[in-house]
């Protein structure tokens, strides 16, 4: 007897732990800024979403569960949504950007990851985790069409032959380098120039997500160093698969453990600093469990400065070890100098 009702406050202990568990997860996923949903793989009905998702879009829960989630989805994105996801979902992890309909009828730009998991009875479920990208996705829209014009203005003069105007030459040059690779490069110049009304934090996560978008690029972030000791790097802005990971950095200069990694290196010593392998780099060591699991595998990172000194850094992840070849770290190099010059013109 002694033995059954052991056995039993053993098993009551573990399904309380179990309940527990479950609350501290659902805790969690309500009061994170990400949008959460999950999705029955058979027909792609909502199981759950969070609150954050419920907040972006407009819904009420019950609302947002009465409608098929495809239905929601842009009719110009809905191919490649559904190429991206019979592609990449049976490698373990799909990733796109798509528009999906709020419920005043207007679209937000999300940035998706989708992952397969396992639910009850192995019954497959498909977990969305999504970052709001649609202020972002606002500027650079309106600063690539400012660009444009600004290409027109250089035109119409390179025909007159005003030497006054001669300084829009660069537009016109720039426009034949393919957009792909100077896309980046085009939002900064043009924010050098017309940064009146330019919100710097929306300009920072612009950026990043612009890096992202090319092909190997994991995460960007922006840190600032904090004034006074212990000088901690604060992420300001960032862009990519996060899922937590900035929050735990706690990267401090003046620690010799949490202050010897590429972000603090970087700024130390005014140099870009590159790990082409984070998995075998001591110096790495405080972040490299986190980072593996987000399937970063190199990182670089550039230091940002003014006249004053360096404030702080842009940092890149790659998910190929050696991600970061020549051309590679002379575009992040590149645009960290413009950024820095940008924030700088923002700042007057």
């Amino acid at each position: 007897m002694k033995k059954e009702t052991s056995l039993q406050a053993e098993i009551y202990g573990e399904l309380e732990s179990l309940r527990h568990a479950d609350n501290i997860n659902h805790l969690i996923l309500e009061n994170i800024s990400d949008l959460v949903a999950i999705h029955r793989l058979s027909d792609l009905r909502y199981e759950y979403v969070n609150s954050a998702t419920l907040k972006a879009l407009g819904y009420t829960r019950e609302e947002l569960f009465a409608q098929s989630p495809l239905e929601l989805v842009h009719p110009d994105d809905m191919e490649r949504v559904f190429t991206r996801m019979k592609d990449n979902l049976p490698q373990g992890v799909s990733r796109d950007k798509f528009r999906y309909r709020r419920k005043d009828g207007t679209y937000a730009w999300l940035k998706v990851q989708g992952t397969i998991l396992p639910g009850d009875g192995q019954v497959p479920f498909l977990i969305l985790i999504c970052q709001d990208i649609s202020a972002e996705k606002k500027l650079e829209e309106s600063l690539l069409e400012a660009y444009n014009e600004m290409g027109r203005i250089a035109q119409h003069y390179s025909v007159h032959g005003d030497p006054g105007r001669q300084a829009f030459k660069w537009s016109e040059m720039k426009r034949q380098v393919p957009p792909a690779v100077n896309r980046t490069e085009e939002v900064l110049d043009l924010a050098l120039i017309t940064t009146e009304g330019l919100n710097e934090e929306h300009l920072l996560n612009s950026c990043c997500q612009l890096i992202v978008e090319k092909p190997g690029f994991s995460l960007a972030w922006v840190g600032y160093v904090l004034e006074g000791p212990p000088q901690k790097v604060k992420p300001v802005a960032y862009a990519g698969l996060n899922s937590g990971y900035l929050a735990k950095l706690n990267i401090v200069l003046q620690d010799p453990k949490r202050g010897n990694g590429p972000t603090g290196q970087a700024i130390r010593s005014g140099q870009p600093v590159v790990m082409s392998n984070l998995k075998t780099d001591d110096a790495f060591a405080p972040w490299v469990k986190d980072a593996l699991r987000r399937g970063f595998k190199s990182s670089m990172s550039i230091p940002l400065q003014d006249s004053n000194g360096i404030f702080g850094s842009l940092n890149v992840y790659s998910e190929q070890v050696d991600g970061f070849d020549a051309e590679q770290q002379q575009f992040l190099v590149k645009i960290s100098n413009k950024l820095a010059r940008t924030l700088v013109s923002l700042r007057k």
